[in-house]
This record gives structure tokens, sequence and C-alpha cells, in this order.
């Protein structure tokens, strides 16, 4: 019994499923993925909006590191390196290259890809927060 709950647990944690293709490369995510909204609905069980803010933070976090990985894949693609797939995990994802015969300068940006992908979205939410505090974009967005 005991060695039938750790097969099943290690089939859930490497367990995939095909989402589809974006930009032409295959998006897989883990089962364990699912986990997590779970996880949160039972923490949050009695209050919904704590629920609501967890799971839009969640969804941010995802959006975040489905851009990352697209980083890395549009600069490996740029590069001639073929993507074999991109998976997303609960606690990060990764981009698997079908060929990796490159330069080490190809292969350090390919690597940088993803986190200046992040910056970039970085700078543009704190563009986006000092123009919110500044008034201007507020009062274009509450006028009536």
């Amino acid at each position: 019994m005991h060695e039938t709950m750790w097969t099943i647990l290690l089939w859930f944690i490497n367990a995939r499923a095909r989402i589809g293709r974006l930009f032409g490369f295959l998006f897989t995510i883990n089962y364990s993925l699912i986990a997590v909204p779970i996880a949160i609905a039972v923490y949050c069980w009695p209050d919904f909006r704590l629920f609501c803010a967890l799971m839009s933070f969640c969804i941010g976090i995802g959006a975040s590191l489905l851009f990352h990985e697209m980083c890395h894949a549009w600069a490996g693609h740029y590069f001639g390196h073929r993507v074999r797939e991109i998976e997303l995990l609960p606690i990060g994802g990764y981009t698997l290259f079908r060929k990796r015969s490159g330069t080490r300068w190809d292969d350090l940006f390919i690597f940088l890809a993803g986190p200046l992908g992040n910056g970039m979205i970085c700078v543009g939410l704190v563009a986006l927060e000092i123009g919110l505090l500044d008034g201007d974009i507020t009062a274009r967005l509450c006028q009536t």
C-alpha cells in the first residue's frame, strides 16, 4: 500500500497535459499545477474575497512565468534552435530545445532572455504605477 501511494504521487508529479500551441510552441502544464487553486480554495474556504485576491495573484504570477518562458523560446528561435516544448510547473517552468548547437554567446543570450523579459514587465508596471499616482491615467479612466 505504501509503495502504491508513492507510485501514484510520482505519476502525479511527472504527468503533464498538452494545452496546445502558442506562437508555434507546444505548451504543456504539469498536473501538480492543479493543486495550487485547490490549496488556495481550501485555505480561503469561508472568505471569498481572499480567494479572489489570491487567485488573481496566482494568475499574474502565471502570466509572468508564461512570458518568461516565451522569451527564452523566442531567443532560442532567433538563434536557430528548435523549441520542443514549454512546460509550466507550480514553482516555475522550463523550455526544452531540440537543437543545441550554438555558440556560448547564443546560449548566454537565451539564458538571459527570460529575466530580461521579466525586467521589461517590471519597468512597465512601475511606469503604470507612477502614471496612476500622478493622477493623469486615473483622471482619464474615471471620466464619465
